[in-house]
């Protein structure tokens, strides 16, 4: 390959850089010179990969076991990295700079054959600016990952599928993807269904059976490995937070359309899909391997869009946006070059029209990546505020005591102490209690007494009507231009009076330690 047509990528790769540098540069400045993530969920696999390498538990906290995490592979990733340089702050973003570097490279050899240099700089950079890359590196988490491996077994599928000769080394790959990507995001399950309907379809029965061994087999070990440690088969967090339950038609409209309501964009990207295929299909532009590529991204949005979330800091659907870009990129150019001729006297017309509808198209997309982009440095900062300082606390006046708490992620990191997790992500006998519908402030209570937790420490919105009547408020913490947190209020209890002094005396002593932006109120301010 040329040096001319390498400079999309080199492009690319300068623009994602840059826009990691730009973003780390201002969440460092409005955090005071910290360095940190902008959610708490990053803090969970560092606490989980912290216990794992220092105390040989893979848990959230070290007192023992817990299934708390849906990316196993990256918290795993991210304990070979503490293994290798220690516990260190920078390891997930090391990570997932490394897996966005390889997205960038990935993307390339998908558009470069298919678009030429210009159209292919043009696609890369819409990816880098719009997935948000730089936003989801920096943010330590699982998805960049994620995108990275979709873009492999999409289009390594696709390959396949076209061919039925291809060598067994290719289908052997596509194994391998499986078995990865499943262990990265539970949601990889959609595209894996995807592949093997088709694989069915095309009467490669033994073929569809493997690929769906293949990405059952990591996530089956994983569960059996917690259903052996007295946990459920899936992770907590997918229990809890995904749509595990079985529901009827109706309902999978409805969430369907709520997801439609959150993530607009990702509607855009099927109808413009949909449309470039039939298009191009109806001019007999379009080959195999596009059409089975824009067929399992159908599929694989359809059902993301049916059992998933979307949003959530702009994460959750940002690999359907990454492939998005990357089929559309590929099927516009051939079906653009059979788009009838105009006469010269409705030129300018045609240009408007066309102008029009791409910036309505896109205005989602801009809409999105504008927030992301401006909204990190802030998030940075309220959870260095918020849960950043609640790990510091714990740290300083629990350690090795057992603390309750709704967001636990930075409190496992950086403190050695038992959590009581009141969410039930890292609590088996909280998401037990949850599953049953049969949580509510007596549970609550009773499990805070038998953990003989010291200190708790919650958001009362999450759990208005429902707080002990026996616990005793001692204080509150307020941050200002929240964008990420649930709440940016968070509240301190003690569990009865023989923890009550003690605890005061704690809020008393740190409260001249935390950021100037975070207002106190409550019983440990009035001295």
């Amino acid at each position: 390959m040329n040096k001319q047509s390498n400079q999309p990528l080199r492009f690319a790769l300068v623009l994602y850089w840059a826009s990691c540098a730009i973003l780390l540069l201002a969440s460092m400045n409005n955090a005071k010179g910290h360095f940190g993530y902008p959610l708490d969920d990053t803090y969970i696999h560092m606490a989980m990969a912290k216990n794992f390498v220092v105390n040989g538990v893979w848990g959230a906290s070290h007192a023992g076991f817990s299934s708390s995490t849906s990316s196993p592979l990256w918290t795993f990733l991210i304990a070979v990295g503490f293994l290798s340089i220690g516990v260190n702050d920078l390891v997930p973003f090391v990570l997932a700079f490394i897996a966005g570097n390889a997205v960038i490279v990935a993307g390339f050899g998908v558009l470069i054959s298919r678009l030429g240099a210009l159209r292919t700089g043009i696609a890369l950079s819409a990816l880098v600016i719009l997935t948000p890359l730089a936003m989801l590196t920096l943010s330590g988490m699982e998805h960049v990952l994620h995108g990275l491996l979709t873009i492999l077994l999409l289009f390594e599928a696709a390959k396949h599928l076209e061919n039925a000769q291809t060598e067994k080394k290719h289908y052997a790959r596509l194994l391998i993807l499986a078995g990865l990507i499943t262990i990265t995001r539970y949601e990889a399950i959609f595209l894996i269904s995807a592949i093997c309907l088709l694989l069915l379809f095309k009467r490669r029965v033994i073929q569809s059976m493997m690929l769906g061994g293949a990405g059952a087999l990591p996530i089956s070990i994983y569960g059996l490995i917690a259903i052996s440690k007295g946990w459920y088969f899936l992770p907590n967090s997918v229990l809890l937070k995904g749509n595990t339950s079985p529901e009827g038609l109706l309902t999978l409209f409805q969430r369907f359309f709520d997801n439609a309501l959150v993530a607009p964009h990702i509607i855009i990207l099927l109808l413009i899909g949909f449309g470039v295929f039939t298009f191009a299909k109806r001019k007999h532009v379009l080959n195999a391997q596009d059409t089975i590529a824009v067929f399992l991204f159908t599929i694989m949005t359809t059902l993301h869009m049916l059992f998933a979330s979307t949003g959530w800091f702009y994460r959750y659907d940002a690999y359907l946006v990454l492939t998005g870009i990357l089929i559309i990129a590929r099927g516009i150019a051939p079906a653009q070059a059979n788009i009838p001729q105009i006469s010269p006297k409705n030129h300018l017309i045609k240009q408007t029209a066309m102008t029009l509808l791409i910036v309505i198209l896109l205005l989602p997309f801009a809409i999105r990546a504008e927030r992301a982009h401006s909204q990190y440095p802030i998030a940075v900062k309220n959870i260095h505020d918020q849960q950043y300082q609640m790990g510091r606390f714990i740290q300083k006046y629990y350690s090795g005591a057992a603390v309750a708490a709704n967001d636990i992620g930075a409190i496992g990191y950086l403190a050695e102490v038992k959590t009581l997790d009141l969410f039930g992500l890292a609590s088996l006998d909280v998401a037990e209690a949850k599953l049953d519908h049969s949580y509510n402030a007596e549970v609550m209570h009773q499990l805070a007494k038998e953990n003989q937790v010291e200190i708790i420490i919650i958001y009362n919105s999450w759990f208005e009507g429902n707080i002990p009547g026996e616990w005793i408020e001692i204080g509150r913490w307020r941050i200002t231009n929240n964008v990420v947190c649930a709440d940016d209020e968070i509240s301190f209890y003690v569990i009865d009076e023989s923890y009550k002094t003690n605890a005061i005396l704690h809020l008393q002593e740190f409260a001249n330690t935390l950021p100037k932006d975070v207002a106190q109120t409550g019983a440990y301010t009035r001295r």
